[in-house]
């Protein structure tokens, strides 16, 4: 058995890096939503959770609201939170979110076609520190400093 798992490590393709996910570009979706599923996902609610007097502090707010730019402007009060409230504060154990089966069995993965496919992050990581040649060819990081007539000027660190 740990053969298996050892080939099957070796066959898999190793992961996308970065620069590979940003020049993938997203795939739009072929086709729309059928209508009960956008009804089922879409709520006109609002759920605010908080203390058990939250109800005369929402609508103290309320009286409060002012108008704003293009819209109204609301001050929820500092223990009001946004959604529901979990039913439970427990951890999730490791064994229950083990595999039950052969995972193979459960069939390959389903991306609907009214469904587009992102990839994330499409902002790229941080560009690498390049490296200024010192005497001896030595790695000298370089400083970057602003000053009110220059946009940036790259320049040895001096170190004392």
């Amino acid at each position: 058995m740990a053969t298996t798992k050892t080939r099957d490590r070796k066959a898999a393709k190793p992961p996308l890096s970065i620069d590979e996910i940003v020049l993938r570009d997203n795939v739009a979706a072929a086709k729309k939503a059928p209508a009960e599923t956008v009804a089922q996902l879409s709520t006109r609610y609002l759920y605010l959770s908080g203390k058990e007097d939250l109800s005369a502090e929402l609508q103290k707010a309320l009286r409060d609201m002012k108008k704003g730019k293009g819209g109204l402007r609301l001050a929820l009060p500092s223990s009001t939170a946004f959604g529901l409230a979990g039913n439970t504060g427990d951890r999730v154990s490791p064994r229950a979110l083990a595999s039950r089966g052969n995972v193979a069995a459960l069939g390959k993965p389903l991306q609907p076609e009214w469904t587009s496919l992102v990839y994330h992050p499409k902002i790229g990581a941080k560009p690498r520190q390049k490296f200024l040649r010192g005497p001896g060819g030595l790695h000298v990081p370089p400083l970057r400093t602003q000053t009110s007539g220059q946009r940036s000027r790259a320049g040895p660190r001096m170190v004392a």
